[in-house]
């Protein structure tokens, strides 16, 4: 039996996180930071914010674990990691209730869902510097066209997220559709790429479709 994995931005499959995206990450995942800001949300007590500290410290520790093991298996599925990011924000949530009201509770979740969307917006940003850096882009380069890319990525986006609401698992379907894009991106790449960055994309972009067919098709 073959098992889809939704990617949200499938080229985190041949790009997958650097020390830019981790120091992302580890900068939005500061536990004490997020006690900081709580505490001046919130004016906690100190045994108030000694009680959530290990609490926060959890979260924190299995999202950690959760992105490394995604980077491991080669792609970033921001689909799946928005979503553990929810389940982490309320286990947050529930443990808090014995330490806040209902009204610092509120607080507490709208803090948590603007962390959780800082860490998403940072990786997507992260993934485009990768890309940036694997091509060696001139700052001139980058600036022109950073758009181009981030418009790729959100189109793959849309391929991908059109095929999961129509339960396609149709590979041959999202090849033909991703080489429509593909072809479109090479071809704004080719108005400002030296030959050798070019060389570099279309030897990635081969990898690409072998780890696209690898991660939207597994056997269970």
């Amino acid at each position: 039996m073959k098992k889809l994995f939704v990617i949200t931005f499938i080229l985190c499959i041949t790009f997958p996180l650097s020390v830019n995206a981790a120091d992302s990450k580890e900068q939005s995942l500061d536990t004490d930071k997020m006690l900081s800001d709580l505490q001046r949300e919130l004016n906690l007590s100190k045994e108030q914010l000694e009680a959530l500290k290990p609490i926060l410290e959890d979260k924190n520790e299995k999202l950690k674990l959760h992105v490394d093991e995604t980077v491991k298996r080669g792609y970033l599925d921001l689909d799946n990691l928005s979503e553990r990011l929810k389940i982490f924000s309320k286990d947050v949530e529930k443990q808090a209730q014995a330490l806040l009201n209902s009204d610092e509770i509120q607080v507490l979740q709208n803090y948590l869902q603007s962390i959780d969307k800082s860490v998403i917006l940072k990786t997507r940003d992260s993934l485009v510097a990768d890309l940036v850096q694997l091509l060696e882009l001139t700052e001139e380069q980058t600036e022109k066209k950073r758009h181009v890319l981030e418009n790729t990525f959100t189109q793959i986006s849309d391929l991908l997220s059109d095929m999961l609401k129509r339960g396609s698992r149709n590979f041959d379907e999202f090849k033909v559709r991703y080489n429509q894009i593909n072809e479109s991106l090479k071809k704004q790449l080719r108005e400002f790429l030296e030959p050798e960055q070019m060389e570099k994309f279309e030897k990635h972009n081969n990898e690409l479709q072998e780890g696209i067919q690898q991660a939207l098709f597994e056997e269970a």
